[in-house]
Order: C-alpha cells, then sequence, then structure tokens
C-alpha cells in the first residue's frame, strides 16, 4: 500500500522531506510519496497518512478534527542556540546596513510576513506585541509574501525594513547561501517554540505508526542519514507528546476568542 505524505512547511526543505520520505519507505517497507499539501482536511478524508506541519497548524487540526492525527516525533536542529532540544525561534532579520538595532526600533516600520496562518513568521510577532500592549499597527506597513524566502528577498531588495523568519528555515539559507551572513542581521528572537512535528493519521495502522516513529527517532544513527540530517542542519528527532505544544495552543485559543 502506497503512503501518502504531505508538507505544508517551507519549500527549501522539500530535500530533505524527500530524504525522509525515502528513508521511511525503506524502514517499514512501503512506499511513500511526498507532496505539498493542499488541505488539513487531507488526513481525515484518508487522503493524507502523513505530513510535515506548523506546531500551529498541528493545534489547528487537532481542534478542528480531534483525534485524526497523531504525533511521530520533531527535529532537533544542530546549532547549540537550541541546547539538543526539539525547538525553533522566530527570528527578526533586517538588512546588514539598517538602521534597526533592536525589535523596539521597528515602529512606523515596512513589515513583511509570509503568511497570516505562520507561527514565526506572523503569529509569534503578533503575540510578542500584544505582551507589550500592541498590535500589528505598531508597523507603519504590513506586508504579505507568500514564504519566508520570498519575505527575505524583499527585506535584501529593500521593499520592506524587516521581517520574522522560522530560525531552522534561516539556518538551512545561511548554508545555501553563505553571502547572506554579510548580508543581514538578527536583531531579536522571539521563542523558543516547539519544532514542527512530523505527524501521521490516527487510523493507522498501530504498529506501523510506532515503526514509522522509531525509524525516525534512530535515524542519526546511520551514518548516511545522519549526514543527510547534518546537511539540512538537523541533528536528529526527538519524541514529543500534544502537551509539548501548549504554549502554541494557548496563543491559538487567545486568536479564536
Amino acid at each position: 500500500m502506497m503512503l501518502r505524505c504531505v508538507t505544508f512547511l517551507a519549500p527549501v526543505f522539500f530535500p530533505t522531506y524527500q530524504a525522509i520520505v525515502a528513508y521511511l519507505a525503506r524502514r517499514v517497507g512501503q512506499p511513500i510519496e511526498l507532496e505539498v499539501g493542499t488541505s488539513f482536511d487531507a488526513f481525515a478524508a484518508g487522503a493524507a497518512d502523513l505530513g510535515f506541519v506548523c506546531g500551529l497548524d498541528y493545534v489547528r487540526l487537532t481542534a478542528c478534527q480531534p483525534e485524526s492525527v497523531e504525533l511521530l516525533a520533531a527535529p532537533v536542529a544542530v546549532a547549540m542556540r537550541y541546547c539538543a532540544r526539539p525547538v525553533y525561534f522566530s527570528d527578526v532579520v533586517v538588512r546588514q546596513d539598517s538602521r534597526f538595532t533592536r525589535f523596539a526600533d521597528l515602529r512606523g516600520a515596512t513589515w513583511v510576513y509570509n503568511e497570516q496562518v505562520s507561527y514565526s513568521g506572523y503569529v509569534a510577532v503578533a503575540r510578542a506585541l500584544s505582551l507589550q500592549g500592541e498590535t500589528c499597527a505598531y508597523f507603519g506597513r504590513c506586508l504579505a509574501s507568500g514564504s519566508h524566502e520570498r519575505s527575505l528577498q524583499m527585506v535584501l531588495d529593500g521593499m520592506a525594513d524587516a521581517t520574522a523568519l522560522d530560525s531552522h528555515v534561516l539556518d538551512l539559507l545561511l548554508v545555501a547561501r553563505p553571502e547572506l551572513s554579510q548580508q543581514i542581521r538578527i536583531i531579536a528572537s522571539i521563542g523558543p517554540a516547539t519544532s514542527p512535528p512530523v505527524i501521521a493519521a490516527s487510523r493507522l495502522d498501530r504498529g506501523l505508526k510506532e515503526a514509522l516513529r522509531e525509524a525516525l527517532l534512530s535515524m542519526h544513527t546511520e551514518r548516511e542519514h545522519a549526514r543527510i540530517l547534518q546537511e539540512s542542519c538537523l541533528h536528529c528527532f526527538a519524541p514529543v507528546t500534544d502537551s509539548s505544544y501548549d504554549e502554541i495552543r494557548s496563543v491559538y485559543v487567545q486568536q479564536e476568542q
């Protein structure tokens, strides 16, 4: 039986997910196809079996369709800032020559975000502002780009003053494009939050789900696959539970009120 895996995360990681899916297919002895997801209803409808999703997407999905999916694992990034935990940050980025040196300087600035459903790109920033008694009106202008990569390019091109990027995405972009380290500055980091998880449809056979989970958790122990993870700035996958996403869930609940 062909398993269907969908990703709702940044395109820059698609080759990584392809490699992970190929590894999982070999480990569980079943073919798995990977495609870009279009609807979270696919899990309940039987059109998707596995997924790479944002933590906020997981929270929304389980709130709307309880017991439709289960957590398998979440990635642990290599950099020391992650302290060997499955977490990530929302990194606020400006151009290297920008006059802005801290988040508090951005009042009235032109802000670009990838999409409003993104935790790192939009929601985490909105929450940080709300804790200061502010709204996104704090910025003089807000622009939607459609992706983290496009947001970064708009900052580099001078179309926007600042953006917030998923720190895992930024790690990989800095490896793929070393020149970026001389072109941008991180002026704030919001978080950490629990990393975007790998999920499975609850309807899958329990033994299969356990095999997939075990494969993810042991991927870093195989030399070839450890190299694949390292090339994607990841160290390993770690266990996560529903409560790991309680902080993101609390933000989601506040949004819905």
